[in-house]
């Protein structure tokens, strides 16, 4: 594991401490935040940064060892002799000491962690040497601690800049890991990590070294690490490091907080409050062990997630087991509960080792249903007796639903033909016997030949009813199928054939009919769609997968309004991820990874694309092959869009990119560029031409304009302009108009065009392609309006653009003009990748620049008149 990345999520913070200690007068910063927050490492980054100015630093630490010691953390610093004076004499002898150690011409700074620690002597030198003003000095210090009155009058008397480090943000902690593993991880595993570390940088870092140390961790064939077991694992170093953090509170208390952990960190109230006194659990609280927020419905958590690793591993079994069957006891004599609260009491009835009830087993499989996680139904179904002659219709109902989702085709069609039955009051139908499991490759909607998964989404159909909700998604699955190999007319005559009501129709068949106009080019046909379509309230179009609202979030993108569309598609993906439901989360994921291809963020489409993919094969379901291979052929055109053009080359000869009868547009244009990458620039262009062509005759105007965009971009723009403006004229939206503008301007050197159809990229959100149009067509002095003034006035006129950067920015942007790649930035800076691509866009966007070449001749100097 990577240990250098602790400046991740923490760039504005180090930046005020440099500033605050650079300054000449009261060159002092404090560095506070709760334990595990992370104030040494962001101490040990400022001193870093700083000494790579030039300063000379001197590191000190205070430690409960030496509190009673005089000058204890500087004795090492002692000049020969000075400790046989008196004390009044040795803070005068250091003082002039540490104040003329700055032979460089730049002052001393003086790095005090844990200075809560220091004896009285050392703080009363820091208090001589921030009065004398010139030596730099900063410190760490908990945000409470019982000797912050010692060091008071420091702080205060000298003006001293507070910098309060939080918990780092979900993404940050991401990130973060990203670094530490050198590599991507899935979404739910970055958000479990989240969770339990609860943003804090020493719970995320133990947590990855233990799941590292004990194999709990994956990584898939692309580079993805995920979770391979059910819990993150609690190492003997994790553990230790936890107990020496637990709050110390009374027994009582204690079960109060075990209680809790045994609930997954969250317990309601009133839940806690049957099973334990209410004086035990304000002791808990008041340890700071448990937290209790909300007003009407309160609920309990620990302060500590952490904790509930530890207190869960040191609860014997039988203890455990007891307190399971208090929480279902809890749970079910409230009376009616929530399908959540439902699923969490069978489960602790299960934990308990108890029988389960009918009703409860039924509830919690129509719960899990419901919030997607389809092959815990199924189970939950068969434990209820799915499989039984005398089966109730609403669990035949739930069932059928499960094994559709989890991909079983076969079992769900053999459950939607007893559900007929039983309608039908032919209760002697014969139930039949479970199949005997089958391998992935033998699943009719599993990867297979097209045909084959054509055939059984028909058979399905006919069995199910092509009304019911059943037959309803196998329609929506074979027209997403053709939308992928652009046959539009074709997926819009299917669902015709099933019905023009949209209002009497499901989440499925809704969201492939706004995918299928989107794909049209008629993006605010599919917003008007999904406004005049209120969602029907079937019991199996409540087991949601999220395909309605996933391609509404494209259709938002290509009509113009990115923001939204990101924010949707990242909350249907954190709700996927909070409820445990895998396939849509693998939906989601596939949304997020084609914003941000569109949008051209190559490294996080990368990442969700291969989480996409990768997820649906972990759990056996994969629905039809031209569907897996449209999310393979986004993730190879990513993949070389990073630059990683070998992975993109193992992503396309995967066989499940070749398996679909009909080419499939996405494919085609990862072929064609990764023909172009290996220099076989007309065999490219061919290809595109092709798919370009075939795609605009289907009546995929989408396809067909970003298949000829991909050629403007190939550097045949002047070839492309003309029938990318046509079909602009044909399509809604200012998307597809955006890219017309941007073969025009390619092909024509009109740099006024050029210049406003940038702006109009930027608006949109496709920052990337706003740039590479402004690196391929001119130069700084071309595309400035400072061109003509003279080279003195030019620089001036730089110089003042560059004080709007902040230091970590002109950090980042200096190497970049060295010719440094982000790459290797972020390896020097010990940053993740992502972290210097966003400084450098900020960069851009505060310096009016476009590329890294017009950033250099800002940051260089090169200001020759343009010939």
């Amino acid at each position: 594991m990577r240990e250098r990345c602790w400046a991740i999520g923490r760039s504005e913070e180090i930046d005020q401490v440099v500033q605050a200690v650079r300054k000449r007068s009261t060159p002092l910063a404090v560095i506070t935040g709760r334990p595990g927050v992370g104030r040494s490492r962001a101490l040990e980054e400022s001193l870093r940064f700083l000494a790579s100015e030039g300063h000379p630093t001197l590191h000190i630490c205070g430690t409960s060892t030496l509190t009673q010691v005089p000058f204890g953390p500087l004795l090492r610093e002692f000049p020969p002799g000075i400790e046989e004076n008196s004390v009044p004499v040795i803070l005068q002898k250091m003082r002039r000491h540490f104040g003329t150690s700055g032979l460089t011409g730049r002052h001393l700074v003086l790095a005090v962690d844990d200075a809560h620690l220091l004896d009285a002597e050392s703080v009363a030198l820091l208090t001589l040497l921030a009065a004398e003003g010139k030596t730099g000095i900063a410190l760490t210090m908990p945000s409470t601690c019982d000797q912050e009155e010692l060091l008071a009058p420091l702080w205060k008397d000298y003006g001293a800049h507070w910098v309060e480090l939080h918990p780092l943000a979900a993404g940050a902690t991401a990130e973060m890991a990203h670094a530490l593993l050198e590599g991507p991880v899935d979404g739910a595993l970055a958000m479990e990590l989240h969770r339990l570390s609860g943003g804090l940088p020493l719970w995320l870092r133990e947590l990855l070294r233990s799941a590292h140390d004990e194999n709990a961790l994956t990584r898939a064939d692309g580079g993805l690490w995920h979770l391979a077991t059910p819990r993150l694992p609690l190492s003997t170093r994790l553990l230790k490091l936890a107990r020496m953090r637990l709050p110390h509170c009374p027994p009582r208390a204690r079960q109060a907080a075990e209680l809790v952990a045994l609930a997954d960190n969250h317990l309601m109230l009133s839940w806690l409050q049957a099973l334990v006194d209410t004086e035990d659990i304000a002791h808990a609280e008041a340890a700071g062990l448990l937290r209790i927020s909300g007003s009407e419905e309160p609920v309990v958590t620990l302060h500590d997630p952490v904790m509930g690793m530890l207190l869960r591993h040191d609860l014997p079994l039988v203890a455990a087991r007891e307190a399971y069957g208090r929480l279902a006891d809890a749970a079910t004599s409230t009376g009616l509960l929530a399908e959540p609260d439902l699923l969490r009491a069978a489960r602790w009835q299960q934990e308990a080792g108890g029988k389960r009830p009918l009703d409860m087993l039924v509830g919690a499989a129509a719960a899990a249903a419901r919030s997607g996680r389809h092959h815990l139904a199924l189970d939950l179904a068969h434990e209820a007796g799915v499989d039984a002659a005398d089966a109730s219709s609403e669990l035949l109902h739930l069932a059928t639903a499960a094994a559709f989702w989890s991909g079983d085709p076969q079992r769900a069609k053999d459950y939607a033909l007893r559900l007929q039955q039983a309608d039908q009051g032919d209760v002697e139908a014969p139930a039949p016997q479970p199949p005997t499991p089958a391998p992935l490759t033998d699943a009719s909607l599993a990867i297979s030949a097209s045909a084959r998964a054509e055939n059984a989404l028909v058979d399905l159909t006919q069995h199910a009813g092509p009304t019911s909700p059943l037959g309803e998604s196998a329609v929506a699955l074979r027209a997403l199928s053709h939308l992928e190999t652009g046959d539009v007319s074709l997926a819009l005559h299917l669902m015709k054939q099933h019905g023009e009501d949209e209002r009497q129709q499901g989440e499925t068949l809704v969201g492939a009919r706004i995918a299928a106009l989107c794909a049209a080019g008629r993006p605010l046909d599919a917003l008007a769609l999904d406004e005049r379509t209120p969602r029907r309230d079937a019991d199996f179009d409540r087991y949601r997968i999220g395909l309605d609202t996933s391609s509404l979030a494209l259709a938002l993108c290509y009509a113009g309004d990115r923001e939204r569309a990101v924010e949707l598609a990242r909350t249907g993906y954190a709700r996927a991820a909070d409820d445990g439901a895998d396939l849509s989360r693998a939906v989601w994921a596939h949304t997020e990874g084609h914003l941000s291809l569109v949008l051209g963020d190559h490294e996080n489409a990368v990442h969700s694309l291969l989480e996409a993919f990768e997820l649906p094969r972990r759990l056996g379901t994969a629905f039809c092959p031209e569907i897996v291979a449209g999310c393979l052929g986004r993730l190879a055109r990513a993949q070389l869009g990073a630059g990683d053009a070998e992975g993109a080359a193992r992503t396309l000869a995967r066989p499940e990119a070749s398996w679909p009868t009909s080419p499939v547009a996405s494919v085609e244009i990862a072929r064609a560029w990764l023909s172009a990458v290996e220099g076989e620039h007309q065999a490219a262009q061919e290809r595109l031409w092709r798919t370009a062509a075939f795609n605009r005759a289907a009546g995929a105007l989408l396809l067909s304009a970003t298949a000829l965009l991909e050629l403007a971009r190939m550097g045949v723009a002047s070839q492309v302009a003309a029938p990318l403006a046509e079909i602009s004229r044909l399509a809604q939206g200012p998307v597809i108009r955006a890219w017309s503008c941007t073969a025009a301007s390619l092909a024509d050197p009109d740099s006024e065009q050029r210049s406003s159809c940038a702006v109009e990229l930027n608006r949109l959100g496709f920052h990337r392609l706003a740039a590479d149009i402004e690196e391929t067509a001119h130069t700084l002095d071309q595309a400035t309006p400072d061109a003509e003034l003279p080279a003195k006035e030019r620089a001036c006129r730089a110089a003042q653009l560059l004080q709007r950067l902040t230091q970590r920015e002109w950090e980042i942007g200096r190497l970049v003009s060295e010719g440094f790649s982000s790459a290797a930035v972020a390896a020097r800076l010990h940053l993740s990748r992502r972290t210097v691509e966003s400084h450098l866009q900020r960069a851009y966007h505060k310096l009016g620049v476009h590329s890294r070449r017009e950033l250099a001749v800002l940051i260089t100097g090169d200001y020759a008149p343009a010939s």
